[in-house]
Parts: structure tokens; C-alpha cells; sequence
């Protein structure tokens, strides 16, 4: 069984600095430059912010509001090898940036007893991450933490309807197992195959701006593998911390610290298949002996 997709989002979305600079930005586009405001005023602007960003496509500034994964991740391994570097950026309507682990479609990644001796202590994926929750943006209508999602590696994440939230200051394991449900096609339930004319155009001309796009070409590398794993040396990260985070460590790491194994349970997937227990023929001829004809 392939190991699944898994994404990743802050349960809450919005960096306190980067949404207030924006909202102040935002504040002068409503209202004369002579107008003053203050913080109650700011807040009552983020939704209408939002929208404002979605209805003039500015993607970029969106996510720049929220958290970017060097701002909260430590380490990523799958297999005991570093997977930094291979999560694909997305955007929740919710969680704002999201970003996903999909082994089919990053670098490829082998387990290392696969292909030497090595022992390896505990086959999956192992995340780190630091929860900077002092830089949240005051609101009560988010939580702490992440929100993880496990799905299949060619499915829409949907985080908001279907993950899972992890408090910080825990280690927390995930063991999952597949099981695959086929209904039966029409007549018997609403269930086809078919798709739109309208998404399949969606679908073949995304594909073509990708393939004609060399910028999204670079960001989607996938011949840019590691060659070799870093044994010895400085470890460096960019994580968003306090000013007296050196001074108050303990309190910091131990408060905001959170850990994430993800692991298979079963190697074998357990299908449901329906089946229909009478054919139309059957179901006529049944007809046909209780009427006489």
C-alpha cells in the first residue's frame, strides 16, 4: 500500500504582524489619510480584508499573511531521510497557507533498509514543529496548533472538513489503515465515472499553462533530488520565535514543541464492493411469474 498524502496547516492562519500591516495598508484604501484608527477598528477589518485580497487575486499577499512552513517546522523525515524540502504549497480557504507531503509527486524516498543494513528504528514520516502561538493574531475564532490531513495522493485535501487537530506541547502518533468502498453504478445509485466537459477543459488548460510555464516548472524540480544526507554539521532554522526566546527556552520549547509520527498500521487494504442481488432480468422474470405473464 502507498504511503498517503499529508498535509499540513496552522490551525490558525494569521501571522499578527504580517495581518496588520496589511490591514493598515487596507485601512487607507477605505478612508482619507487623516482619519486615525485603532486596534478594535483594525480587527473588524479582517474579513473584509480577506475578501478584498480574493476579489483582486492577490494570492501572494494572501499567503504572506500567514505562516510559511520555515516558520514552524524543525525537521522532516520519511524513512529517516530529511523531506524538508518536499512539501507543495496550497491554499485553505480556512487555515490560509497549507502545505503537502506526497511521495509521488516529490523527490523519491526509500526506506534505508530497503537498500542497505541500516536499521531503521520507525518506518514513516516524523515531523517536528515549532507552534510560535505568541505571534497569533488575537481571535477566538481559532485554536493552537496544526491541523494534519491524511489522504489519498492524487485527492483534494480538505482540512477543514476532514483533519485532524493536534494541541502543541504533545507528541502525537498516527497510525492509519485504508479500506476502499465501490458502489454500484446507475441505476443503482447516483454514482458515475463520467466528468464535465467544463472540468476536463479546466483540467487540460492548467496542464497546458504548467508545461508552458517555466517558473512553475522550477518550483515543481523533480530532478533536483539530494544527493547525500547531511551526518555532521550545523543544523539551521529560520523558526519564528520571541525576542527572549534564549532567555526563556524551557518555557518556550516545552509550551510550543510539537511532535507528529505517521505510521501504517496494515499493508493491506480492505475493500467493500457492492453488488446487486437481483439483475433487471431477473428482476422482470420475477415480475413476470407473479403477474403471469
Amino acid at each position: 500500500m502507498d504511503f498517503p498524502a499529508v498535509t499540513i496547516c496552522s490551525a490558525t492562519p494569521n501571522r499578527y504582524d504580517r495581518v496588520n500591516t496589511s490591514l493598515i495598508n487596507f485601512f487607507y484604501r477605505l478612508f482619507l489619510s487623516y482619519v486615525k484608527f485603532n486596534q478594535s477598528i483594525l480587527n473588524s477589518l479582517v474579513l473584509p480584508l480577506y475578501i478584498d485580497l480574493f476579489n483582486r487575486n492577490q494570492i501572494k499577499e494572501w499567503q504572506s499573511t500567514g505562516y510559511q512552513l520555515t516558520d514552524i517546522m524543525l525537521y522532516c523525515n520519511y524513512n529517516e531521510i530529511d523531506c524538508s524540502n518536499a512539501f507543495i504549497p496550497s491554499i485553505s480557504s480556512i487555515f490560509g497557507n497549507c502545505y503537502t507531503f506526497n511521495w509521488k509527486t516529490s523527490i523519491p524516498f526509500f526506506a534505508l533498509n530497503s537498500v542497505s543494513n541500516t536499521f531503521v528504528l520507525r518506518q514513516g514520516l516524523s515531523l517536528g514543529f515549532y507552534i510560535p502561538r505568541e505571534s497569533y493574531f488575537p481571535t477566538l475564532s481559532y485554536d493552537a496548533g496544526l491541523v494534519v490531513l491524511l489522504h489519498d495522493n492524487d485527492e483534494l485535501p480538505l482540512p477543514n472538513e476532514n483533519g485532524l487537530y493536534l494541541q502543541p506541547g504533545l507528541s502525537h502518533s498516527i497510525i492509519y489503515r485504508k479500506s476502499k468502498t465501490t458502489f454500484l453504478p446507475a441505476p443503482y445509485s447516483q454514482c458515475t465515472s463520467d466528468i464535465a466537459d467544463d472540468l476536463l477543459t479546466c483540467a487540460f488548460n492548467s496542464e497546458q499553462k504548467f508545461v508552458a510555464s517555466e517558473e512553475l516548472q522550477t518550483l515543481w524540480c523533480t530532478h533536483c533530488a539530494p544527493q547525500y544526507q547531511l551526518l555532521n554539521g550545523t543544523n539551521k532554522t529560520s523558526i519564528l520565535v520571541p525576542d527572549d526566546f534564549a532567555q526563556r527556552f524551557d518555557y518556550y520549547f516545552e509550551r510550543n514543541y510539537l511532535k507528529v509520527l505517521i505510521g501504517c498500521g496494515s499493508k493491506y487494504v480492505t475493500e467493500y464492493k457492492q453488488e446487486a442481488k437481483l439483475s433487471f432480468v431477473d428482476t422482470f422474470s420475477a415480475i413476470g411469474g407473479q403477474t403471469g405473464l
